[in-house]
């Protein structure tokens, strides 16, 4: 999970003499230069999707600034996690040593905390969405459509011919991606969405981990002492940093996010 900064780009430089197309014509099949070429258009298309997110994190008036808004403790790698023993504990704090809670009071920060306890955590437990948390979704997308992020990303969504052009028809299609249930694998009834897997997380069988990519959660949850921070993991095939975190579940229910006490305690 990257905490700080952004994640940088090495630019692929694709070589393509007319000697070389011509040998590959000549002795190879035509699927290899098919091949080629979709691996060609491949790359241009991350630089493209790269230059995107780039321009999205840097247009970002939300972003929070590091050592300023906020200050983490990484503390040592964890080690095995798969019995949660002591001795593989890596960090004795909390992973957030300062978060500056004025940021919880924005109009997109309060609209997105009012989400995160309306979800049953354990997957097969189905979700009943009342009116009241219905508006509450609506009161989410048409705050964060305000703003210069997501005007941008519709903008390039507009261009590729993926997203319609008016921002109600725009809301409409960011609702269905991110709130209408489904049935995840196993249950037959709707118990999971885009939102709650991706920004609140999920249980599965009372003890498994699952999505949970946001760290506003996070903050949360270990405020509240229902995670238990266990230190860093480094992939040797990328240098993006995750944390691990035993998340401390007592009973099936909805999460406890604490949105009135985060908003008003800074």
């Amino acid at each position: 999970m990257m905490w700080e900064g952004h994640a940088s780009y090495q630019p692929v430089h694709v070589q393509q003499h007319h000697c070389t197309i011509k040998k590959t014509i000549q002795n190879k099949p035509l699927t290899h230069i098919a091949e080629r070429s979709r691996n060609s258009k491949m790359i241009e298309g991350d630089r493209e999707l790269s230059a995107l997110i780039q321009e999205l994190w840097d247009n970002d008036i939300n972003r929070l600034r590091p050592g300023i808004d906020y200050r983490i403790s990484l503390q040592g790698k964890a080690g095995d996690l798969a019995g949660f023993a002591d001795d593989n504990d890596g960090a004795g704090l909390p992973l957030f040593t300062f978060v500056d809670e004025n940021i919880f009071k924005k109009e997109t920060f309060l609209a997105f905390i009012s989400l995160l306890d309306n979800y049953e955590s354990d997957t097969g437990e189905p979700e009943i969405v009342t009116p009241e948390e219905e508006l509450e979704n609506h009161k989410f997308l048409d705050s964060i459509l305000k703003t210069p992020t997501m005007k941008m990303a519709h903008k390039y969504l507009m261009g590729k011919r993926l997203s319609p052009e008016d921002t109600a028809g725009f809301k409409k299609q960011l609702y269905h991606i991110w709130f209408e249930l489904y049935a995840r694998r196993g249950s037959s009834k709707p118990d999971s969405s885009g939102f709650e897997h991706v920004f609140v997380g999920e249980t599965r069988g009372g003890h498994t981990v699952i999505g949970f990519h946001n760290w506003i959660q996070l903050y949360l949850q270990e405020k509240l002492g229902h995670i238990d921070y266990k230190g860093y993991r480094v992939n040797a095939n990328s240098p993006q940093m995750r944390t691990s975190t035993l998340w401390l579940c007592s009973s099936a229910g909805r999460m406890e996010s604490s949105p009135k006490e985060a908003s008003s305690s800074a």
